[in-house]
């Protein structure tokens, strides 16, 4: 494995253990590692194969983190009358976060459920479901993160969740930010990868 330093990456792929790490954007440390790669022997490429496979089954496995998540939200967000709904906004940015997050939808989708993404198309995951999209941005693009924050406030005001619940990045942290004016409960879930050491964004996060 060949990826970068970014997010809980180090967490599963240790160089020189089991892959290969280079800071994000580094084309010639790329392609050092690429050619590094082509050079190692098989038998030593299958070893590392075999500790990465080991640790991600040791610490990463997704279906048994997920189940104690669904119990821990459960806890949380069911009311405790059960005929009571809760207004739940559930929030994530793209790509794994999206797909964390739609993971642990049998902790709380029997609630009044809204969802809030950066894509349009996610929308089909969720059929009849409150839908908003709101667009991505991150610590390196101040405007796209000012757009963001007013639409997350808009959000908030509008639907007035009960509860707010993130598997990040940095839309969780406004909403989080703008959830606490209202009285809101808050859920921050890192990404599955992280077992060692929280987000930038989930240390951010903390307080609210």
């Amino acid at each position: 494995v060949v990826s970068t330093y970014i997010a809980g990456i180090p967490e599963l792929v240790r160089a020189p253990e089991n892959g290969w790490l280079v800071p994000a954007g580094s084309v010639s440390r790329l392609s050092e590692a690429l050619l590094e790669v082509l050079s190692t022997p098989a038998e030593k490429l299958s070893k590392m194969a075999m500790r990465g496979r080991d640790l991600t089954f040791a610490h990463h496995r997704t279906v048994s983190e997920c189940n104690r998540l669904e119990t821990l939200l459960s806890h949380y967000v069911k009311p405790i009358n059960s005929k009571t709904k809760k207004r739940v906004l559930a929030i994530s940015s793209g790509g794994g976060h999206w797909v964390q997050l739609l993971r642990l939808r049998p902790a709380f989708d029997d609630q009044k459920v809204a969802y809030a993404t950066i894509s349009a198309d996610y929308a089909k995951d969720i059929p009849n479901r409150r839908f908003f999209v709101i667009n991505d941005a991150t610590r390196w693009n101040k405007i796209g993160l000012i757009l963001m924050a007013v639409r997350l406030f808009l959000i908030i005001f509008r639907f007035r969740p009960e509860v707010i619940i993130s598997t990040g990045a940095a839309c969780g942290y406004f909403a989080f930010r703008f959830g606490k004016l209202i009285g809101a409960r808050t859920i921050w879930i890192d990404s599955i990868a992280n077992v060692e050491e929280v987000s930038m964004t989930g240390k951010l996060v903390k307080p609210y």
